[in-house]
């Protein structure tokens, strides 16, 4: 589990893993400010501290495991006892090299909540294979250390140059049924904060690539928040019956990310 400032959090998340019997459990913390080791430090697990980021941060996990399989959790999640004997069995049975949970959030009160909630709910297709995952995921152990051989991303573009390197290797990845929950408070703070990452993310992976793209691929690199958030997601809202909602949240999501785009692209 990777850690960066999760004190709100990582407690409730960590002990809800300790229940599924894991072997061993490594959290490596990317030198949190907010006391997030010490809400963790009387648990049954190993605590590593490195220089944050995703590529660095997973390094150092991968050299504690040594078994078959790979677990890599998601701090703002929590896991019910039968977690990860449900998502082996389903890993089994799909022939995967890796799996991906399934995220929710209860669609309770505030309209952060419900936007994220709606978001969960379109933005996971049904079971079965997808070009890339993310969240809570269990690997085959030997398949995780061969794409982290060729994984070099620091950045807030990590999942998408990760994705180009599942593509390129033929890594079968696949979205489960087995569910997790997220937790935490969202409000339009954290909003922001991960706006911020994925905009920057966004402009990351362009500069990195566009060099030795097609103009087609380009053009397509630049739209593909603006189909997503600006048509897609929405209209799928809409058939949800959450035309409002949809519209509102997403179009907030696709402004901000153009937004940071834009903004880191002139040097802010």
């Amino acid at each position: 589990m990777l850690c960066l400032n999760d004190s709100e959090t990582i407690r409730q998340s960590l002990i809800s893993l300790i229940s599924n019997g894991v072997s061993k459990i490594v959290v490596v913390d990317g030198g949190s400010t907010d006391g997030s080791v010490g809400q963790i430090s009387d648990l049954p697990i190993e605590v590593v501290v490195s220089p944050p980021g995703i590529q660095v941060q997973l390094s150092k996990a991968m050299a504690y495991m040594q078994k078959s399989y790979t677990f890599q959790g998601e701090a703002d999640q929590t896991y019910n006892p039968d977690f990860l004997e449900m998502l082996l069995a389903e890993l089994e049975v799909s022939g995967f090299d890796a799996i991906q949970a399934r995220k929710f959030r209860s669609f309770g009160p505030g309209f952060f909540v419900k936007g994220q909630s709606l978001f969960h709910t379109i933005n996971q297709p049904g079971p079965g294979l997808v070009d890339l995952i993310s969240g809570p995921q269990l690997w085959r152990t030997s398949t995780l250390v061969a794409v982290l051989s060729e994984f070099s991303e620091n950045s807030y573009s990590s999942d998408t140059s990760l994705a180009e390197i599942l593509r390129e290797r033929g890594v079968r990845c696949g979205i489960g049924k087995t569910m997790t929950e997220e937790i935490g408070h969202l409000d339009y703070k954290s909003f922001l904060r991960r706006m911020r990452n994925y905009g920057i993310g966004d402009y990351h992976f362009f500069t990195k690539n566009w060099k030795r793209w097609s103009f087609s691929r380009r053009v397509s690199s630049v739209c593909h928040v603006l189909k997503r958030y600006g048509v897609h997601y929405p209209l799928q809202a809409a058939k949800l019956g959450h035309p409002i909602l949809g519209i509102t949240y997403f179009w907030m999501i696709l402004i901000h990310r153009y937004y940071f785009w834009i903004r880191r692209a002139l040097g802010g």
